[in-house]
């Protein structure tokens, strides 16, 4: 059995993705035949292999999780990473905490030789997750993270699936929680001197967050920016006609939220994919309501399909509502030098 977690109200277009059925909010299980590279959008986290434990007390779910998991991680040696949370937070998520105090407890007597390994700097060899889904039921898994053909890994970097952002009081308007977990899935995130072209940038919030990168960014809106962006050194702002607008050499990246049917905003990204316009890409596309979700595959089937892109993937973040957001990156023997060339006048 595989365990996929994602947003709470979007249960339904996960498990429509993977053939599962719902099991909590936010959570989807499926049969272990779901191939990792299908790399679900609505999917955040997964747990491979996992088994689901009832028990009546905190106690005994983490005795019963160690139980089904020992012979998979703690009798091995390496580092791993133990995340534990709840689907909701509140009573159940306090819930959670105990279940994780419990279980390190229970280790450590266990394998008390080696107890601390997961403190130890690197990437983690084995991923151990517990889901608390109600008081009495939890779902465990221990796996490796499994490097995925088109970007990310099988178990997923982030604990619960969600990408760290940090709160920034400055930007323009709250939008720019989105760019920042992409960036975070990307693996990427624009560096000083590399040239941004933000479409659909007014007020502002992804520019802001390129800008404080450090990198130069051309916004196209027809709408001004927040005042608080006006006379930046390394902005233009340029009114006009996203859907109109190419740049007369590539970029190192295209940032897309315009506000439009999403069929208008997959045709400008393939547009650029076609023509080699951009190095990396985080396209936002905007829903209204469910059933057109597959459009984000065509996009993605594109990126791949190129040859320009050894990342193309799209997620549904925790910052979306009817949304998706598309992401990639070139190889690193892309057909193009990174900052070249002005942005037009």
């Amino acid at each position: 059995m595989i365990v996929l977690v994602g947003s709470a109200g979007f249960e339904g277009a996960l498990a429509d993705e993977v053939g599962g059925r719902v099991v909590a909010p936010g959570i989807v299980s499926a049969e272990a035949n779901v191939s990792p590279d299908l790399d679900p959008a609505f999917a955040r986290q997964v747990l491979p292999a996992a088994a689901l434990i009832e028990a009546p007390s905190v106690a005994r779910l983490a005795a019963g999780a160690l139980d089904a998991l020992w012979d998979r991680f703690a009798s091995k040696r390496g580092r791993w990473r133990l995340d534990v949370w709840a689907v909701q937070q509140g009573p159940l998520g306090s819930r959670a905490a105990l279940v994780a105090r419990a279980f390190s407890t229970l280790l450590e007597a266990r394998r008390r030789r080696r107890a601390r390994e997961r403190e130890e700097a690197g990437a983690a060899d084995q991923v151990v997750q517990l889901l608390l889904v109600d008081p009495a039921r939890l779902y465990c898994s221990a796996a490796a993270p499994l490097p995925l053909a088109w970007g990310g890994t099988w178990p997923g970097p982030f604990p619960a699936g969600v990408a760290p952002v940090t709160e920034d009081r400055s930007a323009p308007s709250s939008a720019y929680r989105k760019l920042l977990e992409a960036f975070a899935w990307l693996g990427q995130a624009p560096r000083p001197g590399q040239r941004c072209i933000d479409l659909g940038a007014s007020p502002g919030g992804w520019t802001h967050v390129a800008l404080a990168a450090g990198a130069q960014v051309f916004a196209v809106d027809r709408a001004d920016l927040d005042p608080r962006l006006s006379g930046h050194p390394r902005l233009s702002h340029r009114r006009g006609d996203a859907f109109g607008f190419a740049p007369e050499a590539p970029v190192d990246w295209l940032l897309c939220d315009v506000i439009a049917e999403p069929e208008r905003s997959v045709a400008l990204l393939e547009r650029w994919i076609d023509l080699g316009l951009c190095r990396r890409f985080i396209v936002h596309l905007k829903f209204k309501g469910t059933g057109r979700y597959a459009l984000s595959d065509q996009a993605i089937a594109r990126a791949r399909a190129s040859g320009r892109f050894s990342i193309a993937r799209r997620k549904h973040l925790v910052a979306d509502k009817h949304e998706l957001t598309l992401f990639g990156a070139a190889a690193p023997s892309g057909r193009f030098a990174e900052n070249a060339g002005p942005f037009p006048e």
